[in-house]
């Protein structure tokens, strides 16, 4: 929720945020939806694999529910 118009206009005009929704709750009061850009541009490793990072995270998740 933002009610400050110069934080409205910071997120608008910053090209690493994208907003999504702008809901008016009031004529003061703005709830925004957004994420951020940089993420995205973020380069994916050759040596890196989804499903490897998925089984060692799981594994230990169980690991620590047994101790």
């Amino acid at each position: 929720m933002i009610s400050d118009t110069h934080e409205i206009y910071s997120f608008l005009a910053n090209p690493g945020i994208e907003v999504a929704i702008l809901m008016f709750a009031s004529d003061d009061v703005v709830w925004a939806s957004w994420r951020f850009m940089a993420m995205e541009q973020i380069p994916s490793l050759r040596h890196t694999n989804v499903v490897i990072g998925a089984y060692v995270t799981t594994a230990a998740r169980l690991t620590c529910i047994r101790i």
